[in-house]
């Protein structure tokens, strides 16, 4: 859905994925990519708390952090 430039239905189905594996911080990870690309920052940094809170150590969610918190 994403590379149709589809971000409503990918985010539908990145939040079916996240509600099927809760512990999976890559659906998080992905819902913020969207919400970023969607210009809703705030979704956007949620999401990314949410990834950064399965995945404390994950270099790229950090990098990410930092980028997003610019």
């Amino acid at each position: 859905y994403y590379m149709q430039n589809k971000l409503d239905r990918a985010v539908e189905f990145n939040r079916r994925g996240l509600a099927l594996n809760p512990a999976d911080y890559h659906w998080p990870l992905a819902l913020s990519l969207l919400y970023r690309d969607k210009k809703d920052l705030t979704a956007a940094k949620d999401y990314l708390n949410q990834a950064l809170k399965l995945a404390p150590e994950n270099e790229e969610l950090k990098k990410y952090y930092e980028e997003l918190n610019k």
